[in-house]
This record gives C-alpha cells, structure tokens and sequence, in this order.
C-alpha cells in the first residue's frame, strides 16, 4: 500500500480472534528480524460482504495505529464500538467552544474530611459538562481534552468560577473553606499557571490560603525544571500546592526531594490494591517519609470503613472518598457546612 505497509485479504470460515493472534504471535516469535524491528498488524474481520475494500482496510489501519510504537504489542483487532467512542469522542469534543460559551461547564466539590472527628476541613473542586441534557462522563472528555489541548480553556474556567464562588461565600461573611483546583501538564506546557492565579486572586481580592493547586504526579515525568518554577512561585504567593494521584506512576524519593510541593494525595488505585501485609508497609513508610519531610498526606478513595480504619491505624489523619462524601453541587456543600458538616466517626 505504500512505504512499508502491506495489505492481505482474505477468506475465511469461522475465525476466533484469539487464535488469529496466538498465530501471529508465535509466528513472530521463531521469526528473525532485524535488530530494533517487528511487525506490526491491525486486523479488521468483517462479516458484511458487501463491505467495501476500502472501509476494510481503512478499519484495519485504524487497529494498527493505535499500536503503532508499542514494540511490546504486535497485533490489534478492530473493535467497532471502541472506534464509534472515539469518534463519538471527536464529535463532542469540537462542541467544547460553543460549551464555555454557553456556560456548560461547571463544577462539584468533593469534602476532604479529617477522620478522627469527621469534620470537612476542605474540598476538592470537579469539573462536570452538561451537553444536550445529559451530563457527559468525565472519563469521554477529560483525557481526551488533555490530549488536544482542550482542558487549558476549559480548566482557566472552572478556576475562575471557583474564584467567583469564593468571593461570593466570603461576602455572605462567611470564611471560605479551602478548595484545591486541578491543574494539567498540559496547563502548565501553554501558560504561566502562577500569573494566572495571582491575576484571579487580584480580580476577586481573594486570599490564596483559601485556594489550593492539586497537579497530577506525571506532571512532574516532565519539564520538571519549568514545573518547579511555577510551583515555586505559587507557593511565594501563598497558595499551598499538592501533589494528585501520588503512587499511580512511578513515584521516586528524588521527586518528592525537589518537587515544589506541600501536601502528597495517595492515589486511590494505590490504596485498593495495597491491603495486604506488604503493601501496609508501604503505606506505613510513605506517611513516615512524608512526616519527615514536612509534607501533609491526603488519602484518596477511601470507600469503606475497613479502609477508614487501617489508615487511621497507621496514622493518616485526612481522606477523601465515598466513604464520607461523593462529589456534590456547591449549593449542597454550604447547607451541609452552615448545619454544622455530617461527621461519621
């Protein structure tokens, strides 16, 4: 077809996907290749005949990018629905514009609650898009915002409407409880996130101990160096800054040494998967370690009261998760904060 890609179709009976691919695999494996190469197939099993060649090869090629570079992978086959999504996906995203627009965005908060005596000492903010009556999952549009760019319009938004919510809590004479912001790698790649901040605070004449950042750990895989700058800045302007999602990437001492940061979030998935003996250890010295350098420990996804009480046990003191709270409209956060909060001991 062109350059190093090659087309076959054929026929077949019955075909099982798995046998197509432990085929292909072990052909692979007793194949010499040059050093550095391997195949790569993208496989589209079509039961229309009426299907154009075209369309055929067009699925297949799809299947195929997206292993392209995955030298791990040599095969993928063509999943229909997986591909309607992410076309599903193209189409909602070009409405993101029309959406700011039109005022579609807009977030929850989520307490984040001290356990011993189950006050909410804060919360997080969450966005949420509500497109042709329906409120849009956040996992079909937040990653793929990250992916083309779309969450830095989206994200200066959602930080500006908390701004706006702030101000109006602290003119009702109410002292704002502090809520953390989510700022992308992708935010921090196209603008000066501190000068964006400090604008907001000048804007609303907000205090920056009532707004916090929350930057995700793989932010700091990358343009560290720009990253700790803007972080450091951040912090010189008051605001505290936390660590999101820390143990779901490859989390290092020498990170948590020079990152900018004050308060470490433990990933949800982190603690689900670490209940057993070895992985209580591994709680027990991350909230040590983080004592030791003065850091703050957030647990996220705390969903029971098996996982309240063997955090609490280890020395944990705040959480976030379903166990306490689901994430909630601001105007349901503020009846609950005037009643005096919902503690559960």
């Amino acid at each position: 077809m062109g350059s190093d890609e090659f087309c076959v179709v054929f026929f077949a009976d019955e075909v099982s996907e798995d046998e197509i691919c432990k085929e292909i695999e072990k052909e692979i494996a007793y194949t010499e290749y040059a050093e550095g190469f391997a195949p790569a197939l993208g496989i589209h099993i079509s039961e229309d005949l009426q299907e154009l060649e075209s369309d055929r090869y067009d699925h297949a090629l799809l299947a195929l990018s997206d292993i392209r570079g995955k030298f791990m992978e040599h095969v993928n086959i063509y999943d229909a629905l997986k591909y309607q999504k992410l076309r599903d996906t193209q189409i909602l995203l070009m409405n993101v514009s029309q959406s700011l627009k039109d005022k579609e965005f807009f977030f929850y908060v989520q307490p984040k609650v001290e356990m011993r005596t189950g006050n909410v000492i804060g919360s997080e903010a969450l966005v949420r898009w509500k497109h042709n009556g329906r409120i849009v999952p956040p996992e079909d549009f937040i990653e793929p915002m990250e992916k083309n760019g779309y969450v830095v319009a989206v994200d200066r938004y959602i930080w500006e409407e908390v701004c706006i919510w702030l101000r109006k809590t602290a003119d009702r004479g109410q002292e704002p409880l502090p809520v953390s912001v989510n700022v992308s790698r992708v935010d921090v790649h196209f603008m000066n996130v501190a000068d964006y901040f400090e604008y907001l605070m000048q804007k609303y004449q907000l205090n920056p101990q009532w707004l916090e950042i929350e930057i995700t750990e793989s932010a700091f895989e990358e343009n560290t160096e720009k990253l700790n700058k803007e972080l450091s800045r951040l912090r010189k302007l008051g605001f505290r800054v936390l660590m999101d999602d820390f143990g779901s990437g490859f989390s290092s001492f020498n990170m948590l040494q020079t990152a900018e940061i004050d308060v470490i979030k433990i990933d949800q998935r982190f603690l689900m998967s670490n209940m057993n003996e070895k992985g209580i250890h591994i709680m027990e010295s991350i909230y040590h370690m983080a004592k030791l350098l003065d850091m703050d420990v957030i647990v996220e996804g705390v969903e029971n009261k098996e996982q309240r009480d063997l955090i609490l046990k280890i020395g944990y003191e705040d959480c976030q998760g379903f166990y306490y709270y689901k994430p909630m409209p601001t105007e349901e956060f503020e009846r609950m904060i005037c009643s005096g909060g919902y503690a559960r001991a």
